[in-house]
């Protein structure tokens, strides 16, 4: 036997090829998917009780630590990694789920931006063992590569599983929700670069559920927002030049002094929002919906200002700011409405004796959001509420799964 060096000396059928530009990358991505598989993995006990492979909170901090704080995940290995759990999905849908991978690392992601896992020591451990691969970046930055990669994650499984993203919690539920979160979660990828949330996030925010959230003086230009929910939002200041605002909803957002010049805005809900002093230079706003939205002062080329006229856009600030005292937004209705059905189911009192003497227990009522300043989960099953660090602390007694280095040595691209 002898090598054949030339392939064309070869049967067809015995020739091999590689196609793919970067072996490297392909390797990487089928890695990820095995390992994000594997959160969604569950066994049963010698007694029958089944719970995940990897199930404590702290068990899936390690993991995804080791797994993901290389090194930002590329465009390219994005698309293979979901490319393999769709497949996986199609094939056995019992074994691995979107919508169950993305329950998974959603709660990660919360505990994230309240800095458990900083406090848990897990980016020092994941560094130390990076370290031992010849990888450059600190605490700080594994920590922020982290972030971005579960954050570029859930954006896209989000979409695949047709469930919501809340960055900043559930507006819906007040104890969850926090206005500033996606705010602080952007501060502290600056340990990569300043920019590194808008360079690498901007194209994957579609779909993104950003209500009421505070994103004043954030650079998101040329952000992709197609359909997003950004109704309520506060941005201020902020530059959304040719973002693709398609179908965005944006009623009541506060718009003040920001720069939507090129900015795609067909068929976006604007409704009440304000566009005080906004740039709309060569934006496109065919066909969205500009009643009693304030354009006071707001630079508008002559055709969408013309439009905007026809749309029932008000120029007045007087008059906007009458309309607003006019109107209670819907999101204050519901809550409303919602804390009159509360009174309405009052619980029962149990009346106690003192010496034969029937006396009423102290209950206080308390009713709203503020009355409480600690941090709280949402507890999904009212029959067994518990403290919400109850279920983290058991869980953390499970045993550690073994996990897998996946990501390339340094010179791959990630």
């Amino acid at each position: 036997p002898h090598l054949v060096r030339n392939k064309q000396l070869l049967p067809s059928h015995l020739r091999v090829e590689f196609s793919h530009p970067s072996l490297g990358e392909y390797l990487g991505a089928e890695e990820i998917a095995l390992q994000l598989e594997a959160l969604t993995q569950q066994a049963q006990d010698a007694y029958g009780e089944i719970s995940f492979a990897i199930n404590s909170p702290l068990d899936v901090a390690q993991h995804l630590y080791a797994l993901l704080g290389y090194g930002l995940v590329s465009k390219d290995i994005e698309e293979l990694v979901i490319e393999r759990l769709r497949r996986e999905q199609k094939r056995n849908a019992n074994f691995f789920s979107f919508p169950l991978l993305f329950k998974r690392l959603y709660r990660f992601y919360r505990a994230y931006c309240r800095g458990r896992w900083l406090d848990e020591g897990i980016a020092h451990h994941a560094q130390n063992e990076l370290r031992a691969i010849q990888n450059p970046l600190n605490a700080l930055q594994i920590d922020a590569t982290v972030g971005l990669n579960i954050f570029l994650l859930l954006c896209t499984i989000a979409r695949e599983a047709n469930v919501p993203f809340c960055p900043c919690g559930n507006p819906d539920v007040p104890q969850e929700f926090d206005a500033d979160q996606l705010l602080s979660f952007i501060g502290r990828t600056v340990a990569l670069s300043p920019t590194a949330f808008w360079q690498r996030i901007r194209h994957s925010l579609a779909h993104i559920n950003l209500a009421q959230a505070c994103l004043n003086y954030r650079m998101l230009a040329e952000a992709n927002l197609e359909e997003a929910n950004l109704s309520g939002a506060e941005l201020l200041g902020t530059n959304l030049a040719g973002a693709n605002l398609q179908k965005a909803n944006l009623t009541w957002a506060s718009l003040v002094g920001a720069n939507l010049s090129q900015a795609d805005l067909s068929g976006a809900y604007l409704e009440g929002a304000d566009l005080s002093r906004a740039d709309l230079r060569g934006a496109n706003v065919t066909s969205a919906n500009l009643t009693n939205a304030c354009l006071f002062e707001a630079q508008l080329d002559e055709q969408n200002l013309n439009f905007a006229m026809r749309s029932g856009a008000i120029f007045s600030l007087e008059e906007f700011q009458a309309y607003n005292q006019s109107l209670v937004p819907p999101t204050l209705t519901d809550q409303l409405e919602d804390e009159a059905f509360l009174l309405e189911e009052e619980s029962t009192i149990f009346i106690e004796s003192a010496e034969g003497e029937p006396i009423l227990p102290e209950v206080q009522y308390t009713h709203g959001a503020n009355d409480y300043e600690g941090e709280t989960e949402q507890i999904e099953d009212w029959e067994q509420e518990k403290p919400a660090l109850e279920g983290d602390e058991e869980e953390d007694a499970m045993e550690n799964e073994e996990t897998m280095m996946l990501n390339d040595r340094p010179g791959d691209n990630f």
